[in-house]
């Protein structure tokens, strides 16, 4: 009973299915082909309709344009090649009967004679006042002299997730089980053994049974079924509208039947229309044109024609006459010119007979360096070209610094206290006064020295002078300093000048004592000998961990407090400790009466394969009194920290009184060596 009921229904759903499935894709394919046909038909009458309509329009807008376009080339270019020659015939012509040559020829003639007078004032003017001038230098000199004006002059920078499954099932006869409805086993056995074996064999015939006949009665109504099913769904599918596949295929074929018609009708419309346009615009346009363009390539042509050939009629009249001017001018204006400087220098010379010929800068400590702050003088060489004496206070010297903030002039300017000889040579010594500042210590400095003679100036020198210190200082290598720990300093002395340094010259060392306390700031240096260098040592404690800028002023003071060395800078140097400590707190506690537990930070910076335990010793120097007390053990023990590693312990430490403050000092020593003493004040 089971086996017809489920195969009919199971076949009839299969057969419907696959029916309808079948029929559907038949219909859908009839109903696009048709309005594929339909579409095509009505695309290519409106494809060729509307080609034909547009092409024939821009084909003609196409042609008119470009025909125009056409036309207006022929016509210029014709009228260009018919209009040049005439043009420029008829404007050599006019030029043949212009003036040209009389302006060229006038004209020639005024700038020859102006530049034969120019070269005559330029060379011939200059070399008349040079001779002169050579012939005076070359006169023999009757006398020299040389005097030191200070004997009457004294003088400073996604993901996308996708999660979509699908999942399919279906029963088939395989998978059917008896449900036992007709089971209904009847033992009639007395033994428990003998009525298992029968209820054992009567299950196992049951289920055999069920199978065979099930499997035979499925499968004759399956098939059955599915073929009725089958024409069900069909039926069912072309009882369907399908609209939009129509539609479909309409569009399609619309739109294949348009492009297809569309361009032949287009192209043939383009082509026919675009050669009537263009041969109609062509024609009307070079029509229209071609008088315009001749009368413009005409007129261009003899207007070039014209310039090119008046310049050349004028440019050949302006040189000959230029030459034949020049050539007949220039040696009387050379004469003349010659001969009025001659004259002019020999009234220069009239008026200003004595001339600079050299300055120099003068030391007033022979050492054979310009120092900063050294008292310098010029000296000059004077010549005086006069066949009488002249007067010193009709000579003035005066001097000028050109860099700014190189120097301090204390007299720029003086008069000579002693006259000149007649036809002598004269060398002043210490004149002026100025001194070098500091800042300009190993650069150039320029200074202008300048001479007049009754006002008129008589000549200008430019000195450069480098200044340099007596000693040179620098430091030795890079120091290697440990905060709280006494350490060395190297500085290297050099005497840079040309004359041993004095022998009671000090080396005085200062910095900032809240970052380099100095343990003996000075020491007697002794005596260097020219180009000699010597290293001293300085005995200082850092103050300041990491690498901070430590101020340093290294001074060199020679006999009688004079500064003869200055190193002044900051420089970055590494304060290196196995362990760093720093405060956790202010110590204004430590000023009032009471308790006060200071809080520090160790830490260990320094990677060793071996690792002590700590001592911590901690001492207060007050300013005044003796007001402190250190609470609980001192010194204090601290575990061995591993390298990075770092800890905080506490100070007590007792304030019997107020107090106007003091030094607070942590002595950490390890297996009994001192690795840091941190200080601070309060």
């Amino acid at each position: 009973m089971r086996g017809p009921a489920e195969g009919d229904r199971e076949g009839r759903e299969r057969g419907f299915r696959e029916g309808f499935d079948r029929c559907e894709r038949d219909e859908k394919r009839k109903a696009y082909d048709i309005g594929y046909r339909e579409g095509f038909v009505r695309g290519e009458y409106e494809g060729n309709s509307n080609g034909q309509r547009e092409g024939e329009f821009n084909g003609r807008a196409e042609g008119e344009r470009e025909g125009r376009s056409d036309g207006l080339a022929r016509a210029n270019r014709d009228a260009k090649n018919e209009a040049e020659p005439l043009g420029r015939a008829r404007g050599t012509s006019e030029a043949n009967q212009s003036d040209a040559s009389e302006r060229g020829r006038a004209d020639g003639i005024a700038s020859g004679d102006r530049d034969a007078l120019g070269k005559a004032v330029a060379e011939d003017y200059t070399r008349g006042r040079k001779d002169v001038r050579d012939e005076r230098f070359a006169e023999p000199i009757d006398s020299e002299d040389e005097f030191s004006q200070r004997s009457s002059a004294p003088g400073f920078a996604q993901k996308i997730k996708q999660g979509f499954q699908a999942l399919l099932s279906s029963a088939t006869a395989s998978s059917a089980h008896p449900d036992r409805r007709f089971y209904n086993p009847r033992p009639r056995y007395n033994t428990p053994e003998e009525r298992r074996a029968y209820e054992g064999g009567y299950s196992d015939g049951y289920n055999s049974g069920f199978h065979t006949n099930y499997r035979y009665a499925f499968d004759s109504a399956y098939d059955r079924a599915r073929r009725l099913g089958a024409e069900d769904g069909c039926r069912s599918a072309r009882s369907r509208s399908y609209d939009y596949d129509l539609r479909r295929g309409h569009a399609d074929g619309h739109a294949a039947g348009y492009s297809r018609a569309y361009n032949d009708a287009y192209g043939r419309a383009h082509r026919y229309a675009y050669d009537q346009a263009f041969s109609n615009a062509s024609q009307v346009a070079y029509r229209d044109s071609y008088q315009g363009y001749y009368n413009q390539h005409f007129e261009e042509a003899r207007r070039a024609a014209y310039e090119e050939r008046v310049g050349e009629l004028y440019q050949a009249a302006y040189n000959a006459a230029y030459r034949k001017k020049f050539d007949e001018v220039y040696p009387g204006y050379a004469a003349e010119q010659y001969r009025r400087g001659q004259i002019d220098e020999d009234k220069d010379f009239e008026l200003r007979p004595v001339r600079l010929l050299q300055a120099e800068a003068t030391e007033t400590i022979p050492n054979g360096l310009y120092e900063p702050g050294e008292l310098l003088r010029i000296r000059v060489q004077l010549r005086n070209f006069a066949d009488a004496a002249e007067a010193g206070k009709d000579v003035k010297i005066q001097l000028q610094a050109l860099d700014s903030g190189s120097a301090v002039i204390g007299v720029a300017e003086t008069v000579l206290s002693r006259g000149l000889k007649a036809k002598s040579l004269t060398r002043v010594s210490e004149l002026l006064e100025f001194r070098l500042e500091e800042a300009a210590v190993g650069r150039a400095v320029s200074f202008r020295v300048t001479a007049f003679f009754q006002g008129r100036n008589i000549g200008e020198k430019v000195i450069k002078i480098v200044p340099h210190f007596v000693l040179g200082i620098a430091l030795e290598g890079t120091p290697e300093l440990h905060e709280g720990i006494e350490g060395t300093l190297a500085i290297r002395v050099k005497n840079q000048s040309q004359v041993p340094s004095d022998a009671g010259t000090r080396i005085q060392l200062s910095s900032d004592p809240a970052t380099l306390e100095i343990l003996d700031g000075a020491m007697t240096l002794g005596i260097l000998n020219p180009g000699e260098s010597r290293v001293i040592e300085f005995q200082v404690i850092a103050r300041k961990g990491g690498s901070p800028r430590i101020p340093l002023v290294i001074e060199a003071v020679g006999a009688g407090s004079r500064r003869i060395g200055l190193l002044d800078q900051a420089p970055q140097i590494p304060v290196l400790n196995d362990y760093t400590i720093r405060l956790a707190q202010s110590l204004a506690s430590l000023r009032k009466a009471g308790i006060s537990r200071v809080e520090y930070v160790i830490r260990n910076v320094h990677s060793r394969s071996s690792l002590r335990g700590l001592q911590l010793h901690v001492k207060v120097t007050p300013k005044s009194g003796d007001p402190f007390a250190v609470a609980g053990p001192n010194p204090q023990y601290l575990n061995p920290l591993r390298n990075g590693q770092e800890s905080s312990f506490l100070v007590p430490i007792v304030i019997r009184t107020e107090n106007e403050g003091g030094v607070l000092e942590l002595e950490v020593k390890e297996n009994g060596r001192t690795v840091v003493i941190h200080r601070s004040e309060f």
